[in-house]
């Protein structure tokens, strides 16, 4: 029996544990404490809560479980059967509600990069913000933590009142940006508007590592950000496209050189999606001598490095690399889903939607994450022509998450170079 725990790392408390059965391959979150997650003046106050997710959905059935923490594995087996009648077409339990939502906040960027998934344009629109916290207030749980993206969601002329209302709610804010009001902002009001947004109200913030911008544009994001986002943690992102492995081992000369200290850098898998495209898919010979080449270089120096889920078939297929994998697993869909300025929720970002997903216009973001059956079992983002037979018997398959052709060039266990 695994145990799986989400801290906030914002105030520093533990919002709910989950119980995950290797053998079945059941995963229930177990307990949570909202009266520590959920402020008096929260839109859930009034929303009825118990200790015990059994207690929630299947009180009666279950019961008090006064054994509860002697019997864990008994435990999920019985949680798991009555969701399964509830749910039964979901391959994974899941969490009542998102833990975490991924909200679009803007399409506009001034970069309009070629490789951008999202196809981001200076001529792109803001979402509406009765959109944006509405689609927050839709679940009948507040997730514990709301990643806001874009295009740039700094652009948003709303996004410190966003940040703060999204913290009124119950919930923990981040958001990644390319760094431009740090590097680039001559409006000063603004930025010290967003600061103090920030410092207040964030959990942490991610600057993405734009090469094509230059070193200069990076380090001066960085140092700026890092000296005004004080006690927040800051994270650098890194698409993993055809040059990864150079891009990673400049961010650690960059660190060298300027004294930026040790980085946390986050390891972003690259997908042909929207701008990007197979040409600039980081090739199986890079993937299975180059990149762990630079990976054991950045760890050698001190950094540290996390991964998105869609890297997940790299890491769990190589254990020999220097990476922590343990309780790595899926979770899009499971604990975590994407809702765009529009209010339309699909599994990720990287995933097209049609009339059939849930929004916020249709009114049905809570059902629909209960019951579509887009958010559970069709996890085959992507459907080529390669043969994934040696993913029907492979030992990380359950912890791999989709099988596709992007996932099949990362795994160890392909042969081809």
């Amino acid at each position: 029996m695994t145990i799986r725990s989400m801290v906030n790392t914002f105030e520093g408390r533990e919002f709910y544990r989950s119980l995950f059965d290797q053998k079945t391959g059941i995963l229930v979150r177990e307990t949570e404490w909202p009266e520590e997650h959920i402020d008096k003046s929260s839109h859930w106050r009034n929303i009825p809560f118990y200790p015990h997710l059994a207690q929630y959905l299947f009180k009666d059935e279950i019961g008090e479980m006064k054994d509860y923490y002697r019997n864990e594995d008994t435990l999920a087996q019985e949680l798991g059967s009555k969701w399964k009648e509830q749910f039964g077409y979901r391959k994974f339990a899941f969490s009542p509600s998102p833990e975490t939502l991924d909200v679009q906040v803007t399409n506009w960027c001034a970069f309009g990069c070629s490789f951008c998934y999202q196809e981001s344009t200076p001529k792109e629109a803001h979402g509406a913000v009765e959109t944006i916290l509405g689609s927050i207030k839709a679940f009948d749980h507040a997730p514990y933590q709301v990643a806001f993206g874009g295009g740039e969601p700094t652009s948003h002329p709303e996004f410190a009142s966003i940040l703060e209302e999204t913290r009124l709610l119950g919930s923990v804010p981040n958001y990644t940006t390319a760094g431009q009001p740090w590097a680039e902002s001559k409006n000063e009001k603004l930025l010290k508007n967003l600061v103090d947004a920030t410092v207040k109200n964030c959990g942490g913030v991610a600057l993405t590592y734009h090469s094509w911008k230059g070193d200069e544009y990076f380090v001066k994001a960085y140092q700026a950000m890092r000296e005004t986002l004080t006690g927040l943690q800051l994270n650098v992102h890194l698409v993993c496209d055809k040059d990864a492995d150079t891009r990673l081992e400049q961010l650690v000369y960059l660190a060298d050189k300027h004294n930026l200290g040790r980085l946390n850098i986050v390891l972003l898998a690259y997908l042909p999606v929207g701008r990007g495209s197979w040409e600039s898919i980081l090739p199986k010979k890079v993937f299975n001598h180059t990149f762990p080449v630079a990976l054991q270089k950045a760890v050698d120096k001190k950094h540290l490095i996390a991964y998105s889920e869609g890297m997940l078939p790299y890491f769990v297929s190589r254990p020999e690399l220097p990476i922590v994998t343990k309780g790595a697993e899926i979770s899009e869909g499971i604990y975590s889903a994407y809702i765009d300025k529009d209010g339309v929720m699909t599994r990720s970002s990287f995933e097209g939607s049609d009339a059939n997903n849930p929004s916020l216009e249709k009114g049905d973001l809570q059902a629909g994450w209960s019951t579509n059956t887009e958010l559970g079992n069709n996890r085959v983002a992507f459907s080529w022509d390669n043969d994934y037979t040696v993913c029907d018997t492979c030992e990380y398959k359950d912890r791999c998450g989709p099988c596709h052709d992007v996932a099949y060039f990362m795994c160890s266990k392909v042969g081809f170079e």
